[in-house]
């Protein structure tokens, strides 16, 4: 899971010190889906996380599904910051005749 701040474009990640990962659907409970811990200052404006070997297919397969951050900050930041968040997922499917 890659992280990219792209507004403002000079913004990196320095501000966080940690950040967690959940993914959740109406009908289906939380779970953490990757972290990253103890970011350095000089991490610039791309964050790789750690991934947690939780299986996904049931989130997937619903209408919707969130994505909730959990960061725990190191110093404050004046404006707000978007974040582009890229997920591969590897979907194994059988097909029936």
């Amino acid at each position: 899971m890659k992280l990219t701040i792209t507004s403002p474009s000079n913004e990196t990640f320095s501000f966080l010190n940690s950040i967690e990962i959940f993914i959740s659907s109406p009908n289906i409970e939380e779970r953490k889906v990757a972290f990253k811990e103890s970011i350095p200052a000089n991490v610039g404006n791309q964050l790789i996380c750690e991934l947690v070997d939780v299986e996904l297919q049931d989130y997937i397969k619903e209408e919707t599904f969130k994505l909730r951050l959990k960061t725990v900050t190191d110093e404050t930041i004046p404006q707000d910051v978007t974040i582009d968040v890229y997920t591969d997922f590897f979907v194994d499917a059988k097909l029936i005749k």
